[in-house]
């Protein structure tokens, strides 16, 4: 069975829901909102079962008022691409972009 690898994008966005719509667009996938207090509120998930999960979250909680990764406190949002294919693909897409930095 293929591991996973989880590979972590800031992004820079005026907001949450734009951010989303531009990686949608990008990647060819549909997002569904949840909400989680985990994950500082609402974030994005998209899940093709078994293969890819990619979530799109705030960095910073106000509530909690802690960073996600505080390590990457310039990006306002966080993208993590867990994948058990081999997505270079997707980071080439992503790095193309200008307001979406591979992290690590």
């Amino acid at each position: 069975m293929k591991q996973y690898q989880t590979n972590l994008f800031g992004v820079n966005s005026s907001n949450l829901e734009k951010a989303a719509s531009i990686l949608e667009k990008k990647l060819g996938i549909v997002f569904a909102l949840h909400e989680s207090s985990f994950r500082g509120g609402d974030y994005y998930r998209y899940d093709n079962k078994n293969e890819d999960e990619i979530i799109l979250q705030k960095n910073y909680d106000f509530v909690t008022q802690e960073w996600s990764e505080e390590e990457f406190s310039d990006y306002p949002f966080l993208l993590y691409i867990s994948s058990r294919s081999n997505f270079n693909e997707t980071i080439s897409i992503l790095d193309a972009e200008h307001n979406i930095t591979l992290l690590r």
